[in-house]
């Protein structure tokens, strides 16, 4: 047998070597994997965002460019840049290499006070060169211009550029659109503040725009299209006064008719109802010409001033009327022509009509303010504008935009100071579009007569239709109201 060793044991100074070079050894794998892990997850991300990350580095030096200057738009003439310069850059960039040089030159002597908008611009012709990599440089393309417009609003400047890269049929083109802040307004929509801007067009490019107000998952904003809502005053509120109603008519013009005798003075009123049969005569005479392009007609017709069309414009047409005759389906009837004569006469004739539209204009204006707030907030609160929103009772079919656009027409006609003239538009949308579609299931559940018919109480069978379909009760308010007067610049 062993005995046991007397007094202390001694370790090993070899087993202790061994020891601590294993657990060093272990601690360097370990090390070794996490730094490679992180290393791969590094590359991988890299990987997978660099057009993310390379955007974000350019907006970063690009704002960093914009605060190193001390007065970045001096010496600038930011009406002529933003309306006729890059109008004519942009047409002649998709059209012709020889005079979107001389464009360029052109913008840029009137730029040369502004080194970063000098470099903006040298970018964007650069970038915008219609080849077949367009579309592949459209998010640099976006970055350049929000670049442009960030310029702009640290400079307290009051433009702002829209732009896209619009794909047809053999041939991509990049169109860039400007508008003139008129003001700002402050809504508060539930608990949540929604600052919403006033813009009117300022370029003369043919880019149509179909909606009145714009937001985006992008900007914290709202925007409402001022010129937008003019056309739809005149075109559509405008002639809809026409109609010959009783005291005691339910109709829904009859509504709109008392909801714009209140919002107007006297004087207003008068000079928008006594013009109002002679405007619906030149919109329904310009409809039927439209109609008539399906038959082969070539004649296109706009009202652009609120007086109708000019003495040469109607001579000339007489010529068309007289050569047209002998088709089976004239673009225009002699008739017709003595017809646009007569209303325009009557027009030309009138006094305080511009004064009366403006203000019909900010009427207008408040409704499709609290749509776009309506949107913004819907963002906020859960990414509206970008996921399908939780809406009981809608089709599964409604898909991002479609849910969006039912809560801000509901939240239009709820919270809004005209429900009826909301109502007008509403039911003038086409059904296969966005919005028709969101519509459309508002005119079946507050009844299929409502776009004839209404209730008087209209607003509020449309907040509890608000809150059966999205379970809110969230009041819009304006916080900072819109001027009394607004007018769109006036285009070329």
């Amino acid at each position: 047998m062993f005995a046991p060793v007397p007094g202390p044991l001694s370790p090993d100074p070899e087993f202790e070597a061994m020891e601590r070079a294993f657990q060093l050894e272990a601690r360097r794998r370990i090390q070794r994997w996490v730094v490679g892990s992180i290393a791969i997850f590094t590359l991988l991300f890299v990987w997978s965002h660099a057009d993310r990350l390379y955007r974000h580095t350019r907006r970063a030096y690009y704002s960093w460019q914009a605060l190193s200057s001390d007065s970045p738009l001096a010496g600038v003439d930011l009406a002529r840049v933003h309306g006729e310069l890059l109008t004519n850059w942009v047409v002649a960039r998709n059209d012709d290499p020889i005079e979107a040089e001389a464009a360029k030159e052109t913008m840029l002597e009137a730029l040369d006070s502004s080194p970063p908008l000098t470099q903006l611009f040298e970018t964007l012709h650069e970038l915008s060169a219609p080849d077949e990599g367009l579309w592949e440089r459209h998010d640099l393309l976006l970055d350049t211009i929000e670049a442009w417009n960030n310029i702009l609003r640290r400079s307290e400047a009051p433009w702002w550029l829209d732009s896209n890269v619009m794909v047809g049929q053999g041939q991509t083109q990049f169109y860039v659109k400007t508008y003139h802040v008129q003001g700002t307004m402050v809504l508060k929509v539930g608990q949540q503040r929604v600052v919403t801007r006033l813009l009117a067009r300022a370029d003369s490019l043919n880019v149509l725009e179909f909606a009145m107000g714009h937001a985006s998952p992008e900007r914290d904003h709202a925007s409402v299209l001022l010129h937008r809502i003019e056309d739809h005053a005149t075109d559509v509120v405008w002639p809809a006064l026409a109609s010959t109603v009783t005291e005691d008519d339910s109709s829904l013009r009859s509504y709109v008719r008392r909801e714009i005798k209140t919002a107007l003075s006297p004087a207003q009123w008068q000079a928008l109802s006594s013009t109002s049969e002679a405007r619906k005569v030149l919109k329904d005479i310009v409809m039927r010409v439209d109609q008539r392009r399906k038959c082969g007609a070539r004649l296109v017709l706009r009202i652009k001033t609120l007086d109708g069309f000019a003495m040469e414009t109607i001579r000339w047409l007489r010529g068309v009327a007289a050569r047209e005759s002998q088709f089976e389906c004239p673009a225009i009837s002699l008739r017709e022509v003595h017809e646009l004569d007569k209303a325009s006469r009557v027009l030309r004739r009138a006094s305080g009509v511009r004064e009366a539209i403006d203000t019909m204009l900010v009427w207008l204006a408040r409704g499709v303010a609290i749509h776009e707030a309506r949107h913004i907030a819907d963002q906020r609160q859960s990414r509206g504008l970008e996921r399908k929103m939780d809406c009981e009772h809608c089709p599964e079919s409604f898909g991002v935009r479609t849910r969006a656009e039912l809560s801000a027409w509901v939240a239009e006609l709820s919270w809004g100071p005209s429900p009826f003239a909301t109502l007008l538009h509403a039911c003038s949308l086409p059904k296969r579009t966005t919005s028709g579609r969101a519509v459309n299931l508002i005119v079946q559940r507050l009844g299929p007569q409502v776009c004839v018919m209404p209730p008087a109480d209209l607003q509020n069978r449309a907040r509890l239709l608000e809150r059966d379909l999205f379970g809110r009760d969230e009041a819009i308010r304006e916080i900072t109201p819109l001027p009394k007067r607004l007018r769109p610049l006036k285009r070329g």
